[in-house]
């Protein structure tokens, strides 16, 4: 019994650091991740065909590309238009 107790210990404690040490990478993350400015933004993936729209306080970048009819393509969240590019 006093053998078992010991393992356990021994797992509670290695639990326990390792979720210390994960707090701890994520703190030193948010520390260090910085937003990139939306002028960075616009020169790196702008294009000459770039279009930007404000709805709701938030500036989106759209593109009108091509001949025909009008297809809208939406990404999701972690996205970008980039991923729509052949």
């Amino acid at each position: 019994m006093r053998i078992l107790r010991g393992i356990f210990l021994a797992l509670a404690w290695t639990a326990g650091g390792l979720i210390a040490l994960a707090l701890i990478g994520f703190g030193v993350a948010a520390w260090i991740w910085r937003d990139i400015p939306a002028e960075t933004l616009e020169a790196r993936y702008g294009t000459p065909s770039s279009q930007f729209a404000e709805i709701d306080g938030a500036r989106i970048h759209y593109r009108d590309e091509g001949q025909g009819p009008a297809v809208v393509l939406i990404h999701a969240n972690f996205a970008s238009l980039i991923g729509w590019d052949p």
